[in-house]
């Protein structure tokens, strides 16, 4: 179950994929044409990146950026982890600018689970898992 913001860090590229309304993995690898029956030559990894208390907080130690198949990964991502991981934290923090600018968010989350005990300056949101 995906708890945060899903992207996916893809080979060969410098950006991590996500989307506006936050789709699950599933769908961010139907959208871009990925091959997910492969495991030994996947060209991308699941990665998620989780509030740890508020859901606008500027700070990076108040989310967690978690990638979704430790054990599985390809040793070209092993090799750019903390780089991946650096990339989609400023994706987040981008996000969370945004939602503070207009007051939402309109994509969905799962909170259900999170250590997250406010919406910060969230007043309006697409769609709310808890």
């Amino acid at each position: 179950m995906c708890i945060g913001i899903n992207a996916l860090a893809v080979k060969g590229d410098d950006r991590v994929y996500r989307d506006e309304v936050n789709s699950g993995h599933g769908d961010l690898i139907e959208e871009r044409g990925l091959r997910d029956d492969d495991l030994f030559h996947r060209s991308f990894v699941r990665l998620e990146a989780r509030p740890l208390g508020s859901l606008t907080s500027l700070d990076v130690k108040d989310w967690e950026i978690a990638v979704e198949e430790d054990g599985t990964l390809p040793a070209w991502f092993e090799e750019e982890r903390d780089i991946w991981k650096d990339r989609l934290m400023g994706d987040v923090l981008d996000i969370v600018k945004g939602i503070i600018r207009t007051g939402r968010f309109d994509g969905s989350l799962e909170l259900g689970g999170t250590q997250v005990k406010d919406l910060g300056q969230l007043s309006q949101l697409a769609g709310i898992w808890i």
